[in-house]
């Protein structure tokens, strides 16, 4: 406490403040409330205004990284319908190859025939998606510019308040598009691959044909060999021969039995009924029969040991079954004929000829003649034994007209060994003609699969270097009511702009949503496809499922196409087919597209200015001047900037059209609405 000579003492300015017992009077209570109230409303509008400073640059960052939002879903666009074109064509050309390779099949022609024209309505839906696509991306992205524009102003719009407002403008870079759709409309030969296609099929029928025709021949023959009853070539030389098992086998089935088991059969036969034969009696006529049957079974036996059967290396086979006459005409046809094996003898009418030597009427035995000489006039017949060449006719017919001879099976035989060689043959020529298609069909193959690599976008997009948005607050704010008036004298937020920028940044994900779903939402507007359809969608969605994970996945589709082919062998014309198309396909080097979707991050105006080759400052400054001019609407900014302002007051837009297997075309539609 202060004396009262201190108290005296004080001036009279703190007097006012401090008491005579040395504590605060009122006044200076009430001086020290008011700064601390003038100090707080001052602290709350310095921190007001710095706040609504800085909202103008988180204003522009909003514009940039809205606008490149517009850019990125084009681009998500751009990626699902090329990845849809090329997944198309893939998925199609396997299932051309996969039917090519069946029809080089004999009797695949009809699965073939459907996987081809399966894979043929793929490149057909993708022909006309890459014809439509390339039409409809180029409209989108001549009117992408004033969508990124609108969304870009529509978010500095949005930002504004009664209070506060905000004007800019938005420009991409670069500003029109550069991109090149023209590479994506290459459509694939289908024609070509169809006539490819049609030529291995014809030529594999004609193998079948033959094939059929060479299996029907030879299983006719085992049979008559020996598995026909209760006759057949192997029962009626035991039966007249007595041949034993040694050299008179048995084969249970065609795979085992081949045409040189009946010839082997034939030659042990008749050397043994040649060794055997006797007359039955000692009549003249039984004489004569046995004669000319000794006389057949000789000729036979030549004619069987003069034919031959060989199996070359290759698989091929080389073999002449002899034919045995059995008629008349026949037998003047043969050796039994020509040649001079009849004995003759000499009389006052002229020469005579006889069935045996040792005929009542040969008497003088001059030698030998033919039957060929007995028609000529040359000798004449006896009429003893009557041999002439109805008589040796008529032993040959005999055995081989009906069931129990021998050389009725014989025959079977030989002539289904005709058809044999002759459908062989046909299948020799059929299969020279398969792999003479197949090379074509390689050849048409290689160059679809060259149209498909060379169907490439060039894709640069409005704002594919990045947006640049440019906000200013262009009239002072007043402070709110509350934070002046009693305390501080009236204040106001001064004017202030703000730059920001956003480019587009791949994002690495394992998810290939942005397809996948693409591909759902297509598959539901086409509705519950039917068998045919179900197979196709199959194969392009097995592709279409791991497109993002790289060509690998699509090798192994390729693989498991081509291993699902039955009745392929090795050295075939399917089989070479085969390997040549996996090889191709392989090397293609078809590499899926990028589809990492993108995402727009900020950047640096000078990252945007440096990839669009402008020199900062001066661009700036252009910057400036159009936000001083054009920031009051997207129209009137793109027409400064040379863009075209024809947007449709449709809120969608058609950008390609899918075709569904029966004729139907899908519409494929962006939304504006949310771009712009």
């Amino acid at each position: 406490m202060l004396d009262d000579g201190a108290q005296d003492r004080l001036p009279l300015s703190l007097s006012l403040f401090i008491d005579e017992e040395s504590g605060y009077t009122s006044v200076a209570v009430a001086v020290s409330l008011l700064v601390s109230f003038s100090l707080v409303f001052s602290l709350a509008a310095a921190g007001w205004a710095l706040s609504r400073s800085a909202d103008i640059q988180a204003v522009a960052d909003a514009a940039a990284l809205s606008a490149s939002q517009a850019t990125g879903a084009y681009s998500a666009c751009v990626q699902v319908l090329d990845a849809a074109a090329q997944t198309l064509g893939t998925a199609g050309m396997l299932m051309v190859a996969a039917g090519m390779v069946a029809s080089a099949v004999p009797g695949g022609q009809v699965a073939g025939a459907a996987s081809a024209d399966a894979g043929m309505k793929l490149l057909e839906t993708r022909g006309h998606l890459v014809e439509t696509a390339s039409a409809g991306l180029s409209r989108l992205e001549e009117i992408l510019p004033l969508l990124i524009i609108r969304r870009g102003m529509a978010t500095i719009a949005a930002e504004s308040t009664e209070r506060i407002s905000y004007e800019g403008i938005v420009v991409p870079y670069p500003v029109l598009g550069r991109s090149d759709f023209s590479g994506m409309d290459q459509k694939v030969d289908g024609e070509g691959l169809d006539e490819a296609t049609d030529a291995l099929a014809d030529a594999s029928k004609k193998s079948e044909e033959a094939q059929k025709e060479a299996e029907s021949s030879k299983e006719e023959a085992w049979r008559a060999d020996c598995a026909e009853e209760p006759y057949c070539l192997k029962e009626r030389a035991a039966k007249l021969a007595d041949l034993p098992d040694a050299l008179n086998p048995s084969y249970p089935s065609p795979a085992s039995w081949t045409f040189g088991a009946p010839l082997a059969r034939a030659r042990s036969y008749y050397a043994a009924r040649l060794a055997e034969e006797v007359p039955q009696d000692a009549g003249v006529e039984e004489e004569a029969r046995s004669a000319i049957r000794s006389a057949y079974y000789r000729f036979a036996e030549e004619q069987m040991n003069a034919g031959h059967y060989e199996e070359r290396p290759d698989g091929t086979v080389d073999m002449d079954l002899p034919a045995l006459p059995h008629t008349a005409g026949e037998t003047r046809e043969s050796a039994l004929f020509t040649e001079r094996i009849w004995p003759t003898s000499d009389g006052a009418d002229g020469m005579t000829i006889h069935a045996f030597a040792g005929c009542p009427a040969a008497k003088d035995g001059s030698g030998t003649a033919s039957l060929a000489d007995l028609e000529a006039g040359r000798v004449r017949r006896c009429e003893v034994c009557g041999l002439d060449t109805k008589a040796v006719g008529l032993v040959t017919s005999a055995t081989t007209n009906t069931k129990s001879g021998f050389e009725h099976w014989w025959r079977i035989i030989e002539e289904a060994s005709k058809r044999y060689q002759k459908a062989r043959a046909a299948m020799e020529d059929a299969d020279a003609e398969t792999h003479e298609a197949a090379g074509k069909a390689q050849g048409r193959f290689d160059e679809a699969l060259e149209v498909l690599k060379s169907a490439d976008v060039t894709f640069c997009p409005p704002g594919a270097w990045g947006t640049i948005a440019l906000v200013s607050r262009p009239a002072e704010t007043a402070l709110p009511e509350m934070l002046s008036g009693s305390f501080l004298a009236p204040r106001t937020l001064s004017p202030g702009a703000a730059i920001s920028a956003a480019v587009l940044a791949p994002v690495e994900t394992e998810d290939e949503s942005v397809l996948l779903d693409s591909a759902h939402a297509w598959e539901q507007e086409l509705g519950e496809p039917d068998s045919a359809v179900a197979g196709i969608v199959s194969v392009w969605n097995s592709i279409l499922s791991g497109y993002g994970k790289g060509w690998k996945s699509v090798e192994s589709v390729s693989d498991e196409i081509f291993d699902g082919i039955g009745g392929i062998f090795g050295g075939s014309a399917a089989a070479w087919l085969r390997d040549r198309l996996r090889a191709s396909a392989s090397a293609a080097g078809l590499e899926p597209a990028d589809l990492r979707p993108r995402r727009p991050v900020l950047t640096t105006t000078k990252h945007v200015l440096v990839q669009a080759g402008l020199e900062t400052e001066g661009e700036r400054e252009r910057l400036l001047s159009l936000l001083d001019e054009d920031a009051s609407a997207p129209e009137r900014l793109a027409s400064a900037l040379g863009i075209a302002s024809d947007l449709t007051d449709e809120d969608s837009l058609e950008v390609a059209e899918l075709l569904v297997p029966g004729g139907t075309a899908v519409p494929l539609k962006v939304g504006l609405g949310s771009a712009a």
